[in-house]
């Protein structure tokens, strides 16, 4: 599977980080986010294709999009490190 918009959304729906779609969200509810980050992502150098950089940009999206505290971010890292390694695993 290749990094696409479509890619990163079937991640972010799947983990649900925020657990809108289990409380029954429409299925394009992360698609925004799915869309700012694989626009940053497309604007990395193959170089800086890591999971430091891809986890930095999925947290500085998600930080954005739902305003969270720093203490909300911390309780979602494990979640973003799930999605960072999923994405990464994806063929750039």
């Amino acid at each position: 599977m290749q990094i696409t918009l479509s890619a990163i959304d079937t991640i972010l729906v799947q983990e649900d980080i925020e657990g809108l779609i289990e409380a029954g969200a429409p299925r394009d509810e992360y698609q925004d986010e799915a869309a700012q980050i694989a626009a940053s992502l497309g604007m990395l150098d193959p170089e800086n294709f890591s999971e430091d950089n891809i986890l930095a940009i999925v947290s500085l999206v998600w930080l954005k999009s739902f305003d969270l505290s720093e203490a909300d971010m911390a309780l979602r890292l494990a979640a973003f490190r799930r999605v960072t390694q999923a994405i990464a695993g994806l063929k750039p």
